[in-house]
């Protein structure tokens, strides 16, 4: 193999690896965004009464197998002005349960219920009904994503100790 490919390929790895590292980046900073903010809201959030206004299960028919979304409306008051919203926390997504999960999820919630909701006291829009602070766990994955850009990086980056010479056969270190 001739030098100028063997530099070609290798920067192509590099250039690959690269790629990788900044999606991996990227895709942690979103994930990791929402674990930051449930994390603020178990720190600093204000407990207010909350009313739960419905309780129910919503069924996604576009994706197969179907899922089941609980959808938790509830009430709550800060600073004199009423408002309402749906979202429970701030960590994941509601995206993919069973039935019968979805039901479990439910069962704090009964509609007419009186809850406590978290409101940061500086945005009251933002609100959740779970204030609980997010498993560090849950860092995992963006975490192994960063990670493996990294050392797909080092390897790319990494020149071999021996290269073979297309001619002849003998080795020379680098």
């Amino acid at each position: 193999m001739s030098q100028s490919l063997m530099t070609d390929k290798r920067a192509g790895m590099i250039g690959l690896a690269c790629l990788w590292l900044v999606l991996a980046t990227a895709v942690s900073l979103v994930i990791s965004r929402s674990w930051c903010l449930q994390w603020q809201a178990a720190q600093r959030y204000e407990p207010v009464p909350a009313f739960v206004l419905t309780s129910e299960i919503r069924r996604d028919t576009h994706r197969n197998p179907v899922r089941f979304v609980p959808v938790i409306a509830y009430r709550y008051t800060h600073a004199g002005t009423d408002r309402v919203s749906d979202r429970r926390f701030w960590y994941g997504i509601d995206e993919g349960w069973d039935e019968d999960s979805a039901n479990r999820a439910l069962v704090p919630y009964p509609v007419n219920a009186r809850v406590t909701a978290y409101v940061d006291p500086q945005r009251p829009e933002y609100v959740v009904l779970d204030g609980r602070e997010p498993a560090w766990r849950h860092l995992t994955l963006p975490a192994m994503l960063v990670l493996s850009g990294v050392i797909a990086v080092g390897l790319a980056l990494r020149r071999p100790a021996r290269a073979t010479l297309a001619s002849g056969g003998a080795s020379e270190t680098t």
